[in-house]
């Protein structure tokens, strides 16, 4: 379980399960930030974690660095890896946050 005495997460932090490969409606999670796969609409983990970022832009554009700094991470979990890494994202309040993030299949 996710809530088990072997998860520990930092103060804010979130846990995340995805599946490796999308539903055919584009869908991936099936537990994130503030979502639970039995809460209704099917959600991909990059709608959740860069909600408040710009998501699939042209790498060129300053506003994707969140997403340029996530998707590598993303396609390792994908893959079946582990690891530890970090990205900035958005905040709800338009400030930069900095977000450690490990993984490992399960």
């Amino acid at each position: 379980s996710l809530e088990s005495d072997n998860t520990k997460l930092a103060p804010g932090g979130f846990p995340i399960l995805i599946t490796t490969k999308k539903s055919i409606l584009g869908t991936d999670t099936l537990i994130g930030p503030n979502y639970d796969l039995g809460e209704g609409e099917g959600k991909a983990i990059e709608e959740l974690v860069l909600r408040y970022n710009e998501i699939y832009c042209d790498e060129d554009e300053a506003k994707c660095k969140a997403w340029r700094g996530f998707q590598p991470i993303l396609n390792e979990m994908k893959e079946g890896n582990a690891g530890s890494s970090v990205f900035t994202r958005t905040g709800p309040g338009g400030e930069e946050e900095v977000v450690d993030i490990s993984y490992a299949p399960v």
